[in-house]
């Protein structure tokens, strides 16, 4: 499930390059929040998931390196900013989402930790789909702008 997600976020920062750029941002704070709230589900710490989300960034400009390094100084640079600035944003949602989740723990539970088991991976799941739905969503209306650049 953690892969699947990992993959969710990857395939939501594609979208970052094109004329559906906003509406990936939108979703990709939708998507961190939502992840940081399934670590706290999963039992990890904020640092945890922070750590995640450095890892990502790690793999994402190694990944980039060649293309970075073969940009003019002025446009790879703006590349590696702009990579670090959704990332961090990213951290931020999934923090957000995180909080979000305990809170309601101590408010709806009294202090009781939710464990993983008391999430049904069904839900998980659910959520997981309407997602990548919603991330479907995004492709078609970057392929219909393909379609009508003048519209875009």
């Amino acid at each position: 499930m953690v892969a699947r997600q990992l993959g969710l976020l990857i395939d939501i920062l594609v979208e970052f390059d094109g004329p559906v750029r906003y509406e990936a941002n939108d979703l990709w704070h939708v998507a961190a929040e939502w992840y940081g709230r399934t670590a706290a589900e999963r039992g990890l710490a904020t640092g945890e998931i922070v750590e995640e989300f450095r890892h990502l960034r790690e793999l994402l400009l190694r990944g980039l390196a060649d293309i970075i390094a073969a940009s003019p100084a002025r446009q790879s640079m703006d590349t590696v900013l702009r990579i670090n600035r959704v990332v961090d944003q990213g951290i931020a949602h999934a923090v957000v989402g995180y909080t979000d989740a305990l809170v309601e723990t101590l408010l709806h539970r009294r202090g009781v930790p939710v464990s993983s088991e008391d999430v049904p991976a069904s839900e998980i799941d659910r959520q997981l789909k309407q997602l990548e739905r919603e991330l479907q969503a995004i492709r078609a209306q970057r392929e219909v702008a393909a379609e009508n650049p003048l519209n875009s």
